[in-house]
């Protein structure tokens, strides 16, 4: 039939949905962060995204985009790589060009192979007594400890040792006193999501 190579056309040209452009996929824990950018959105209210044997619906509205990037959580995931299949539809039902994102969700898994920061020694400068830790080589996920030690009035004085830091200052300490240590992580490479590691104990130094 000459006029099949037309055929297609004979209903209409097909009208597709505006889009998100350079779909990321951001981890978190036990769950994920969709993000796209809307400018060529265009009117298109819902976003739908499969993954697995699971489809999902989500409106798409002005509080889930922050200065022109649209976000998501994808709750309840398990711990694993996904390919996550996103497409968007208009008002008049029409959908987008569909688009395949990768990403993966953390877990325990993840966080019991984390190592915190471990405190190396004590040493006493001109300023006062100083608690100093290893580099953050072997614990890139850290992104703070906090440091929770016994001062002379008998409370728990609290500081913070921040990734590029490798040394604090005790302020006004106890002597052989308390001091815990708890590394908190990200989840993951630009992760959504802070985890708290198992806390470490130590004794704080005589004067």
């Amino acid at each position: 039939d000459m006029d099949s190579i037309h055929e297609e056309y004979l209903q209409g040209e097909q009208v597709y949905a505006g889009k998100l452009d350079t779909l990321k996929i951001r981890p978190g824990y036990y769950r994920a962060q969709l993000e796209g950018q809307t400018q060529f959105l265009g009117n298109s209210n819902q976003i739908i995204i499969e993954y697995d044997d699971q489809t999902e619906f989500h409106d798409i509205d002005d509080e889930n985009i922050n200065d022109g990037i649209y976000t998501m959580i994808l709750e309840n995931l398990d711990e694993k790589s996904y390919e996550f299949n996103v497409t968007t539809q208009d008002e008049l039902g029409n959908l987008s060009v569909s688009q395949t994102v990768a990403g993966s969700s953390v877990g325990n898994i993840f966080v019991s192979d984390q190592d915190p920061r471990e405190l190396v020694d004590y040493t006493f400068e001109d300023d006062g007594m100083y608690a100093n830790f290893i580099g953050n080589a072997q614990s890139e996920n850290v992104i703070f400890t906090l440091l929770d030690y016994e001062n002379e009035l008998d409370e728990i004085s609290r500081d913070t040792l921040f990734f590029e830091e490798n040394k604090k200052k005790l302020y006004q300490y106890k002597p052989n006193g308390n001091m815990i240590t708890t590394s908190v992580i990200q989840s993951g490479l630009d992760g959504i999501d802070s985890i708290s590691l198992e806390p470490l104990n130590y004794t704080t130094p005589e004067l």
